[in-house]
């Protein structure tokens, strides 16, 4: 099986973006990580760029998109895979008592976020957050992480995850999460539904070598038609697409798919 753990720093990185952002804990937890002034450096440095403004504002309208989505489907029991460092389970945990949010990602980057929401949050939350590791292409540890959720439907979200895949390890994410759904009920949201496009920005030269090192854009989808293709073929239905408003890089929606 391939070594996902190079994508991992791909979570660290995109951290530093969200703290520039107003979404949850993301500034807190960038100054935890590496300190107020490497993230006020960091926010200077983004501010002066086009390509550092405009990925900003990218990551923001797509980490909104899969609230908005999350709150369309209406479950309280969520399955985060490939979390990476995003804090949405805690926040919503720390404002619902109905919420049971399951937060996955490989072992190394699972420990940091876990020791980082004791840090962010160390009183009792009003909902349950477990963090987990979890390889989302192992079929049977899926399986055995939904077990720790309560019966009944649920929400499997992912975002930044589908662009590293292949196509065969597309359709083997697909079967898990539609094996899962077909038995729980529910949804999976993924806001990953980016298409190639010679519309690209500008990028720095560290992202662009770390982006041309996993193809990411050849393993994305060929157009929207295809990707509605893919998932058609995997046995699911899209039941929602979101096309963030003004977002400056009009190459991805976030869909709401549901097992047939």
């Amino acid at each position: 099986m391939r070594d996902f753990s190079t994508i991992s720093p791909s979570a660290k990185s995109l951290l530093m973006v969200r703290a520039q952002t107003s979404l949850p804990f993301a500034r807190q937890a960038a100054e935890l990580l590496w300190g107020a002034s490497a993230v006020q450096e960091a926010e200077r440095d983004t501010g002066s760029t086009p390509w550092g403004v405009g990925r900003r504002a990218h990551f923001e309208h797509r980490a909104r998109s899969i609230d908005a989505a999350i709150e369309a489907v209406g479950s309280p029991r969520i399955l985060e895979l490939a979390a990476g460092l995003s804090f949405r389970g805690l926040d919503m945990a720390g404002r619902r008592a109905d919420v049971i949010y399951l937060d996955t990602d490989l072992p190394e980057i699972a420990a940091t976020k876990a020791n980082l929401v004791e840090r962010l949050h160390p009183a009792p939350l009003l909902g349950t957050l477990l963090v987990r590791p979890l390889d989302a292409l192992d079929a049977a540890a899926l399986r055995a992480v939904v077990d720790l959720v309560p019966e009944g439907p649920i929400a499997i979200v992912q975002e930044g995850l589908l662009m590293y895949l292949d196509d065969a390890e597309k359709a083997k994410l697909a079967a898990n999460v539609r094996e899962v759904l077909l038995v729980r009920g529910g949804a999976w949201i993924t806001a990953d539904v980016y298409i190639r496009s010679p519309l690209q920005p500008h990028r720095d030269e560290r992202t662009t070598k770390f982006l041309e090192q996993h193809r990411v854009e050849e393993k994305k989808f060929a157009d929207f038609a295809a990707a509605a293709s893919f998932f058609e073929s995997q046995g699911f239905a899209v039941a929602r697409r979101l096309s963030p408003e003004n977002d400056p890089w009009p190459v991805r929606q976030t869909w709401v798919l549901e097992a047939r």
